[in-house]
């Protein structure tokens, strides 16, 4: 058994393992989340899990290991959150290649090969695009995700065969003049569209490994502190030690935020995980967090907590939620505060009405100028929507479906002669296109709007 250094900076063979398979296992984890951001994460937690067990680790099975470590993270990660993805809609077109004369080329024809990918299982969909996009073999395949040999040649004939039916059903009766004479025409023209896709990287793999240096420096930075005090005898020096990190604990706060337009994917020291909404951020003591497990929340979020010795306890201007385990969402902006649990329990204090339990499947909400308190169920999945990029409403002020708009488009929107106070909305809107948003928040109301030249300013007035 080869041993393999104690420091990632000591020997070229992380870094190499890393430049080796940092993108054929990105690939992996976008194949199966589709979702650009949640890969880029799941990556890096593969790669710290592989550092973390590299002295149990034989050179010749390093692959075999990875592979196996992002299954376990991707299926944990995709049970946790629950993602309903757009799959197709974040690959980009390799404009090197050139584009094919395909039926896929226009928005309908894009979003039925989307659609119909994102139907597939996980497991079998991944097989697939391994070996349409990446060029794997069968045989690679099924050494990469310990599957059989005939099942992955399985998955690839049946998904194969599934989406030119697909393909072959929408052409025979389109009016472009574009036409497939032949079923077996399908699979060239699958193929050769397939082999135009490539995955997007939100991160360069620069920055990854940067982000991954500094993540391993910094546990390996922690397990040192924590074996040096374990070893300190001088009460002196333990003195200095424990008045250094009460005074961290009192003033060193890390903070996660999510710019304008974008979530953001987070996990907290005692492995809850967490997923910001645009416009929102979460803080908490660096040090001593599992003393307290205490976050300060400004905006939306969901949690998955995990049960702990201590129950988290999660503090939303003058509000606070108690919580042991569960799944739940939080929306506080303006004069709405608003709790929807999924699973588990929430207990809610708040200082102008009494302490309440909000249980699974059911939501609390408290209009700030009403003053008046509202418990109702929930659709679970549109209670979380807003993670795959849906906003689901019932009879909302316009304001608050405004304020959501200028968060997601990072725009300004202007009124003229509307009550946005007043005037309810009941409905929905994707932040895939902002003209398509608009239409479906406006033409309901009654409302029109005007885009200004530079698309930043928008301005919604009366029909009347």
């Amino acid at each position: 058994m080869k041993e393999i250094p104690s420091s990632h900076t000591e020997s070229p063979w992380f870094k190499d393992t890393f430049e080796q398979y940092y993108h054929s296992i990105r690939n992996y984890c976008y194949f199966a989340t589709g979702d650009a951001d949640m890969a880029d994460a799941f990556t890096q937690d593969v790669f710290i899990k592989l550092w973390v067990l590299r002295r149990k680790v034989r050179q010749h099975a390093i692959k075999t290991i990875l592979y196996a470590i992002a299954n376990r993270i991707v299926r944990k990660g995709f049970v946790d959150l629950k993602p309903e993805f757009h799959f197709v809609r974040e690959f980009v077109w390799d404009e090197k290649l050139g584009r094919v004369d395909s039926p896929f080329i226009d928005d309908e024809d894009y979003k039925l090969l989307q659609d119909n990918l994102a139907e597939i299982p996980r497991l079998r969909r991944t097989a697939f695009l391994m070996n349409q996009i990446e060029g794997m073999s069968p045989v690679e395949i099924s050494n990469r995700l310990n599957l059989r040999i005939t099942a992955v040649e399985n998955f690839i004939k049946e998904i194969g065969e599934s989406l030119c039916k697909q393909l072959y059903a929408k052409v025979s009766t389109t009016k472009t003049g574009y036409q497939i004479e032949k079923l077996e025409d399908c699979p060239s023209r699958l193929h050769a569209i397939m082999q135009r896709l490539r995955v997007p990287f939100s991160l360069p793999e620069a920055k990854a490994w940067e982000m991954l240096s500094q993540g391993i420096a910094d546990m390996n930075r922690n397990h040192r502190l924590r074996h040096r005090l374990m070893n300190l005898g001088a009460v002196l020096l333990l003195l200095i030690a424990v008045v250094s990190v009460i005074y961290d604990w009192q003033f060193a706060f890390a903070t996660i935020e999510a710019p304008c337009g974008k979530n953001a994917y987070g996990r907290l020291p005692d492995s809850t995980v967490v997923v910001l909404n645009a416009g929102t951020s979460i803080s908490h003591r660096k040090f001593g967090f599992a003393t307290r497990r205490l976050v300060a929340l400004n905006g939306e979020a969901f949690f998955d907590v995990k049960k702990g010795e201590l129950p988290f306890r999660l503090v939303v201007g003058m509000d606070t939620l108690c919580v042991k385990e569960a799944r739940f969402n939080v929306y506080s902006r303006s004069e709405m505060f608003m709790v929807e649990c999924l699973t588990g329990e929430v207990l809610v204090s708040t200082q102008r009405f009494p302490e309440g339990k909000v249980k699974s499947g059911y939501g609390f909400a408290i209009h700030q100028s009403a003053g008046n308190i509202q418990l109702f169920g929930i659709n679970t999945m549109e209670a979380v929507s807003w993670i795959r990029g849906s906003y689901y409403y019932v009879e909302a002020p316009l304001r608050m479906v405004l304020d959501e708009l200028e968060r997601q488009f990072c725009i300004e929107i202007q009124t003229e002669g509307v009550n946005i106070d007043q005037c309810l909305f009941s409905g929905h809107f994707a932040k895939t296109d902002l003209k398509q948003a608009l239409n479906c928040v406006c033409n309901p109301l009654g409302l029109k709007f005007i885009i200004d030249q530079k698309g930043s300013t928008i301005t919604i007035t009366s029909n009347d």
